[in-house]
Formats: structure tokens, C-alpha cells, sequence
């Protein structure tokens, strides 16, 4: 049995000393890894069906053509795939960061209100809809947040999203709870062009070479059609010519990005510089045993020192990267997210605890809709036979060559022939023999149901009615008639996006700028002095117990990582159907004008409002229960009408008071110029 040693990529130490050059020493290991990877994944149950799922969902389902036989062919398998993708990635994320620093709370807040700006402004829910239709057609899809340096065009970066389906993630020695994240080496291949690689990694361009003469997804094409005998001219004609030798001129590089979990300790005796110089991901190794400060002085100003132990000296606490192709190591050493993670998020809407992959939507449905297009063949033979059924004749009384010429489907036709003996010409069999059965009818309807009950499609629609519905009431009851697999779907793509804000939100600190909060939210992007950041960045100048007046001690790259650590991140369950929120809002809206003690803090954080920090009672203390926060609303009201001269609140309104007997509503008023929240009086 191989041991650790099997897997176990060479030190980086060795690297350094300079004791092997990097392409000897590690490239063979990595394509061990990457091979050992793809191996798991084959031997995953749902990988099997991936080829027939891709042929299914991106091809036409038209049988080889037979002469004389039917090739109608219904694909409802897509339609539903359509319509399920529709539905799922109809996303208005709703998770968000929060913090218990209070120092922190406005820049966070700032960073949600961008996260909904970047959402909408770079089309994200297109990558989102795509991993979703990875995730749906071929089982499991993934995504893949990244700094893109040239995403507005050449030096305009921002924050970008990869998507990638079932082999674009290669794990090695994975935990039974199938988190990529726990795995010793994940490998994540990726098709880029020729001519990008080299002008991304120029030093090397003597050892690159392409993987293939054209791409993949134009091989897979031509693979598809060359294996179609009802095809087999046109595109293949031409490519099966000299004129193949076009897909030659696009080259591409199988370019492979591998995140290692090394733990190696840095016990050399010496400080060792890692990351790119310059970069928010740039910092020192201490030794171990070296003397390192705390970041905390005693009564007489001295820092407080401390031994480095072992958790300092890690070498790669951001993870290793390697990128690598199949001819040489483009670059080895430290990941540059701070996040410290593998950037890849998995997404799966039919998953079980013993499986890495997901399952496809065509699993239950494919064999039934095979059945169904048989049936529906066999109808339109059936049609197709009554008006030009097999005949019979009596040679003695019809010419060959004038029978050749009848064709029953023909009006008008005159033939030649003795009828003295009888009708010449006689269909085969009696006519009724090629009549269509009412029950085929029937199984006909029961398929298509099946295959609408089978992937939930239904389900799914209800969901999709409930969004429109303003009763909290009829929200609620069409969530529960939807049923636990909705729910279950639901639960799966938030916990998928909340997993996305754990890379996202990190990225956004590490790699946005002030300039850039301050464009995009005006004067409530403004960074105040309560907490104090570096000039042009979101990575704070100082950490809490520093002195402001002096240099900070820490990197750039510790304090950012201090900042992200003040994040915790939260998502409303069932949210990505939009059902839940909505309800609750509209019955707090409701529960407050019933006179119960609900604060319009609670109720502007709901809607996504920057309420700030209500201030402390008169005992000191924060509020915190709703009773405590209402109080305290009431005395900034009633002081803010004492300073205006205004005089006491306004009494009870017009009309009877409310019995809320009925659940809220929304109702419009003044030809839909405004709304309200009514219920019943």
C-alpha cells in the first residue's frame, strides 16, 4: 500500500537550498496528483453517465436515420432542464458579512452594498446560472471567484467568476464529508490558448507546448458528429479534408493550477521571504524559536516579545500553488488569496454523503423519455401508413411499371385496369390494423407526467408563483406545497453561495480600493476615521491596540488577514427562493403598526438598510431585545420633536384599529402610485 511519501509533494525547502532544479524535482509528483485525482473522480457512480447527459442536453436526440421509419424526436428532458436552471439561478443573493467589531460594522456594511453592486453591474448571475446548469445537467458544477487584472480592459481589474463542471475539480485524499477543502492537493485544469500562456509566462515559452491542434469542445463536436452516420457530410466532410489542418492554427495548453496543503515549518534558522514583492499577498517566515513581537507593550512602552512556535513558521499558511502544464512548472510557491483556501465552490442539487459527484437531472428521466419518443414514432409511422399503406396486386391484371407509378398519397392519380375480376389494388392488411390505440394516447400523457414528477419541475413552478404572491400567509403555504425536495434544492445553492462569500469577501478587501467604495456609494462610501485604513485601501493601517501614531508592526498582509477574520458570514435559510424574507418583512411591518414593540432598527436591517448603531440606554448598557431597542427609538423620536418644536407624537389614525385577523397584504393605492400593508379591521 502506498504511504504519504506516494502523494507527498518534495519541500519547497529544497527548492530554496537550491539541492534540485524545480522541474526535475516536482512535475512528475504533480501529474501523479493530477492523475490520482482524475482517477477518483471515474470511479464515482454519477461520472458514468456524464457522456450520455452531454449528448442529451446538447445535441439533438433524432435517431439514425432508418428509410421508411419515423425520426420524430420530443427532448423534454431539456425543456425541463430549461426551466429548472430558469428557476434556481433566479437569484437575488441575499447572504451577506457580519461582524461583532464594532470598528468594523461600517466598512463591512460597505462592502455588502458593493457585493449587490458588483453583482449587477459584471452580470454575475450568469456564472451563477451557469454552474447551475453544471450542476443540473451533468450532476455537479463549480464556482470559481478570481481577480481578473483586465476585467474593464487591459490594467482595469475587478473581481471575476469561473465556472467549471465535473472533471474541473481533482481532489486528492479527501475526508468522508467530500469538502475539497479538507483534501491534501485539489487540481483544477484549465484550456487556455497558446498564445496566453506564453504571454503570461514569457521565461518559459521555450518549454510550453500545446496539448492539442484545437480545442476541446471543438473535438467533442466532431466526435459527436463523426459517430452520426446522419451525418456524415458536411462539417465532418470538411474536417475529414485537408482542410482540417484550420483547427491547427489554434493551439491550446491543458494549463493546470494545483492547491497543496503543506505543512512544511520553517526551521532553517533564517527569515524567508514569501509571495510576490510588493503584493497584498507578500510576507516574512519567521524561524522557529526566533523572538517575534505580540503587538502588545508593557507599562513602560517596550514591546512584549514571544517565541515563534510552529503555527508562526508555516511556511504556506495561505496553501501552495503550483501551476504547471504538461511540459513544464510555470511558477511554485504561496496562493495569493488571503482567504487560505481552495477557490473552488461546489454545487450540487441531487447529492448523497457517499458520492463525490452529483447526479444529472437525466438520471430517472432519460429511459422514460427513450420510451416515449419510441411511442410517439410509432404514432407518426402509423399516420404515415394509412396514407401510404403496403399494396397488393394481381399481375395478371396491373402492369408492373403502372403500379410503380400509384403513389395513394397522390390526389388525382388514373390508372389503367380490368375490373372484372375485382378491386386490382389492395392494401395489405385491413386498414384498421395500423389504427392508433386510445390507451397509447394515454401512456403518452402518464410519460410526460412521469418525466415532469421526476425532475420536480412542477414543484419548482409553484416556487416560482409563490416570488409574485404578497401574503405571508399564501408564501408560507406555497412553500410547504412545494414540497421538501424544493426545499432541499434551496438549501443546497445558499449554502453554496454562502460558501462563494467566503472567498468572495476576502478578495473584495484584498483587492478593492477605497477610490473604488467611494465611486460606487458616493458619500456613504466615504471611510471614517473610526477605523483607520491604510491611503487607497480597505486593509486597515493599524490593528486595534496599536498606537496610530507610531508604524504598525504588522505587514500589510497580516492585517489584512486580522480583518478577515472579523468576518463571519450569514445567509436566510430558503432565501434563494425568495419566499421566506418576504414574508417575515411584511408581517414585522405588520406586527409594528399592531402597536408590538418591533424597532425600525430591526426592520430597515431587513430591507438591507445601514441603520448604524442605535445608542446606549440610560443605564449604559446596549439594546439588544426588541422591547430595549423600541425604548430607545422612542426617546431619539421624542427628543428630535422637543429640538423642533414639534410637540408629541400624532395619536391613532383614521379609522377602525386593525383586528389582525387575516395576514398581512400588500395592496396599491392611487393607481399603483404607492402601497401599503393592510390586514383586516
Amino acid at each position: 500500500m502506498p504511504g504519504l511519501s506516494e502523494y507527498k509533494i518534495p519541500s519547497y525547502l529544497e527548492q530554496l537550498a537550491g539541492a534540485k532544479g524545480i522541474q526535475e524535482l516536482t512535475l512528475g509528483r504533480l501529474k501523479e496528483l493530477r492523475d490520482t485525482g482524475k482517477a477518483f473522480l471515474e470511479s464515482q457512480a454519477a461520472w458514468q453517465e456524464i457522456p450520455r447527459a452531454y449528448d442529451i442536453l446538447s445535441f439533438d436526440t433524432t435517431p439514425l436515420k432508418v428509410s421508411g421509419y419515423s425520426t420524430v424526436s420530443i427532448n423534454r428532458i431539456k425543456r425541463n432542464f430549461r426551466d429548472l436552471v430558469a428557476t434556481i439561478s433566479n437569484l437575488r443573493p441575499t447572504g451577506e458579512a457580519v461582524t461583532h467589531n464594532q470598528a468594523a460594522q461600517n466598512s463591512i456594511w460597505r462592502l455588502n452594498q458593493m457585493k449587490k453592486i458588483w453583482w449587477r453591474k459584471t452580470a454575475q448571475d450568469r456564472k451563477y446560472r451557469e454552474a447551475c446548469q453544471y450542476a443540473s445537467g451533468l450532476g455537479t458544477g463549480y464556482l470559481e471567484p478570481w481577480w481578473d487584472p483586465n476585467f474593464y480592459g487591459y490594467g482595469r481589474g475587478e473581481i471575476s467568476c469561473k465556472v467549471g463542471g465535473p472533471s474541473s475539480v481533482m481532489p486528492v485524499m479527501i475526508t468522508e464529508d467530500n469538502d475539497i477543502q479538507k483534501a491534501y492537493a485539489v487540481t483544477i485544469p484549465e484550456e487556455v490558448p497558446l498564445h496566453l500562456v506564453v504571454a503570461n509566462y514569457p521565461a518559459f515559452q521555450h518549454l510550453i507546448e500545446p496539448s492539442r491542434s484545437f480545442p476541446g469542445w471543438m473535438a467533442r463536436t466532431w466526435d459527436k458528429l463523426k459517430r452520426s452516420s446522419s451525418q456524415s457530410n458536411g462539417v465532418v466532410g470538411v474536417l475529414d479534408t485537408p482542410q482540417r489542418s484550420v483547427g491547427k492554427e489554434m493551439p491550446m495548453v491543458d494549463v493546470y493550477t494545483t492547491y497543496i496543503m503543506d505543512m512544511s515549518i520553517n526551521n532553517t534558522g533564517k527569515v524567508i521571504p514569501m509571495g510576490d514583492p510588493g503584493t497584498s499577498w507578500e510576507y516574512r517566515v519567521p524561524y522557529l524559536g526566533q523572538d517575534i513581537p505580540t503587538g502588545y507593550r508593557d507599562s513602560q512602552g517596550r514591546m512584549v516579545m514571544k517565541r515563534a512556535a510552529e503555527e508562526d513558521c508555516r511556511l504556506f499558511p495561505l496553501r501552495r500553488r503550483a501551476i504547471w502544464t504538461d511540459t513544464c512548472i510555470l511558477k511554485d510557491g504561496t496562493s495569493p488569496y488571503l482567504h487560505g483556501r481552495v477557490p473552488r465552490v461546489q454545487l450540487r442539487f441531487d447529492d448523497y454523503p457517499w458520492d463525490f459527484l452529483g447526479t444529472s437531472i437525466i438520471h430517472d428521466t432519460w429511459r422514460i423519455q427513450k420510451a416515449e419518443n419510441q411511442m410517439w414514432r410509432a404514432v407518426v409511422d402509423s399516420v404515415l401508413v394509412r396514407l401510404q399503406p403496403p399494396l397488393k396486386y394481381d399481375p395478371n391484371v396491373m402492369d408492373p411499371t403502372a403500379m410503380a407509378r400509384i403513389n395513394t398519397r397522390i390526389p388525382g392519380q388514373t390508372v389503367q385496369a380490368a375490373l372484372g375480376m375485382g378491386d386490382p389494388v389492395q392494401p395489405l392488411l385491413p386498414v384498421a390494423f395500423w389504427d392508433v390505440p386510445q390507451w397509447i394516447i394515454q401512456v403518452l400523457g402518464l410519460l410526460k407526467n412521469e418525466i415532469d414528477e421526476m425532475s420536480i419541475v412542477k414543484d419548482l413552478m409553484a416556487v416560482a408563483k409563490a416570488k409574485q404572491v404578497p401574503s405571508a400567509d399564501s408564501i408560507e403555504k406555497i412553500l410547504e406545497q412545494a414540497g421538501p425536495v424544493v426545499q432541499d434544492i434551496s438549501r443546497g445553492g445558499e449554502i453554496a453561495c454562502q460558501q462563494f462569500d467566503e472567498l468572495f469577501y476576502p478578495m473584495a478587501i484584498q483587492f478593492w480600493t477605497s477610490g473604488k467604495v467611494f465611486q460606487e456609494l458616493g458619500q456613504d462610501g466615504a471611510v471614517k476615521q473610526m477605523f483607520d485604513f491604510s491611503p487607497g485601501e480597505l486593509i486597515p493601517s493599524h490593528l486595534p491596540h496599536e498606537d496610530p501614531q507610531q508604524d504598525s508592526i504588522y505587514s500589510k498582509w497580516e492585517r489584512a488577514r486580522w480583518m478577515i477574520e472579523q468576518l463571519s458570514y450569514d445567509i436566510e435559510p430558503y432565501s434563494q427562493a425568495q419566499v421566506s424574507r418576504i414574508g417575515r418583512n411584511l408581517t414585522l411591518l405588520q406586527a409594528k403598526k399592531a402597536g408590538i414593540m418591533v424597532s425600525d432598527h430591526t426592520i430597515g436591517t431587513g430591507l438591507g438598510l445601514n441603520m448604524g448603531d442605535l445608542p446606549e440606554m440610560r443605564d449604559g448598557e446596549p439594546a439588544i431585545s426588541e422591547p430595549d431597542k423600541f425604548m430607545v427609538e422612542q426617546e431619539m423620536k421624542h427628543a428630535l420633536a422637543e429640538d423642533l418644536q414639534i410637540g408629541s407624537p400624532q395619536g391613532q389614525g383614521r379609522g377602525r384599529p386593525p383586528t389582525n385577523a387575516k395576514p398581512p397584504q400588500v395592496k396599491q393605492k392611487d393607481q399603483g402610485t404607492r402601497s401599503t400593508t393592510v390586514t383586516s379591521r
